[in-house]
């Protein structure tokens, strides 16, 4: 066990970013500014000491990947875009605030203890996340939600939900900030052939994900489903089991929730399946096959080194790319498409090469530890960005899965219940 001031201080930071949306009521409340810059500041404190102690830092090759973005997009900024490299740059920097976190969960020591508390935080986030969005549903979407983030004001209304993570993220985040959790906790309990813990987490996360409103957030949790044929075995009487439970379980759920007033019907017509759109393809899907159209025209003006992102750049905007939108969206909604668009094929290609390297190390370290949570987490943010535009990474639920594959992975010889002989496994 490392007793130092730099690993006692990152595990002060990891609990922080647990506490994100308490610390984000303070930020907002009281100087109306995000958590996250923040964090930047003290990292930066955290990895000085970590150097200064060690000598030297621990840097994974998708950390160098995600670096050589992070100082293509600097060099954008300020040449292309205009904005100034400065203090102000780097605190608010989520890129940047990314790479401090990711650098400092690769040099901390994670003990079984800060494991412990922080998996008994996991549990409780998702009760209380689970509680505020059932209050939001039945009473008012407004509670403890960041003021202005709503436009609308009626408990029921087909609008997203997000709980209590308006503090931190935006409405499209909810799915990388948590299901990740809930992932964890899943995986800890399908380990332990907990089968009622399992249910009853699968269940809170289908009801959760329901109520968030999101078409992505529901194929995100769906994913989760993967942990049961990983740890039960890829066997018919398993699937069928399963089959019956989630049958019977969305059933219930729509029972359930019609019983108590909630209007089941406007939320998977009108926000799911966007029938009061004219369906999904003149709706929010439509926005994405405009993207690829729009993609097209412009990307071959700047296909090596990106037109830079201008979007909520000093107030200044990409006034072509507005134009050929119409007033449709307000970006290329693709995540990918923005990527090149943004960064062209060099500053792209490091982005895309830093996510292969991070998905290839959590798929290396899950054949080892048989712990395949934080794989499907990250193939999460891949599915994320198939639809929003997110370059960092930098959310909760992501955080704390570095973490916990911090500790699987430096706990696999001292740690008895890693012994894959014991559990059935798809992974070969």
């Amino acid at each position: 066990m490392e007793k130092s001031i730099p690993n006692f201080l990152s595990v002060v930071i990891i609990f922080l970013v647990f506490l994100l949306p308490i610390v984000g009521f303070f930020t907002y409340s009281y100087i109306d500014k995000p958590p996250q810059p923040f964090l930047n500041y003290l990292g930066l404190g955290i990895i000085f000491l970590r150097w200064f102690e060690k000598g030297s830092l621990k840097m994974p090759t998708y950390l160098l990947l995600y670096g050589l973005f992070i100082i293509y997009t600097i060099i954008q900024d300020t040449f292309i875009v205009g904005t100034s490299f400065n203090v102000e740059y780097i605190r608010n920097s989520r890129f940047i605030g990314s790479f401090l976190l990711a650098i400092i969960i690769e040099n901390m020591f994670v003990s079984e203890v800060n494991k412990d508390y922080f998996n008994k935080l996991s549990i409780g986030l998702i009760v209380v996340t689970l509680m505020v969005i059932i209050f939001q549903e039945l009473i008012d979407n407004n509670f403890m939600v960041l003021p202005g983030y709503n436009t609308e004001s009626i408990g029921t209304n087909t609008d997203r939900l997000v709980s209590i993570y308006s503090w931190v993220d935006n409405r499209m985040a909810f799915g990388v900030v948590f299901l990740p959790i809930l992932a964890l906790v899943l995986g800890e309990v399908a380990r332990k052939n907990k089968n009622n813990y399992l249910l009853l987490f699968y269940f809170i996360g289908l009801l959760v994900s329901f109520l968030n409103r999101s078409r992505i957030t529901l194929v995100q949790f769906f994913l989760l489903f993967f942990l049961i044929p990983i740890y039960q075995g890829l066997r018919l009487n398993v699937f069928v089991k399963y089959f019956v439970i989630g049958v019977v379980s969305i059933m219930g759920l729509f029972i359930g929730l019609k019983a108590i007033n909630v209007n089941v019907d406007q939320i998977v017509y009108e926000r799911i399946l966007e029938q009061n759109e004219g369906g999904m393809l003149h709706g929010s899907a439509g926005t994405r096959l405009l993207a690829f159209e729009i993609f097209g025209k412009v990307f071959p003006q700047h296909p090596l080194f990106g037109k830079g992102k201008f979007f909520r750049a000093g107030g200044t905007n990409d006034i072509e790319l507005q134009q050929l939108l119409g007033g449709r969206s307000y970006q290329i909604h693709v995540g990918y498409l923005s990527l090149l668009y943004y960064y062209g094929i060099i500053g792209g290609g490091f982005y895309l090469l830093f996510m292969i390297s991070l998905a290839k190390k959590l798929y290396r370290d899950a054949k080892l530890t048989n712990m395949w949570a934080p794989f499907l987490c990250w193939l999460m943010y891949v599915v994320n960005n198939m639809t929003d535009v997110m370059f960092h990474f930098d959310f909760i639920g992501i955080i704390i899965v570095l973490v916990f594959n911090n500790f699987y992975t430096s706990n696999l010889s001292a740690d008895s219940d890693f012994d894959n002989r014991n559990v059935k496994s798809l992974a070969v």
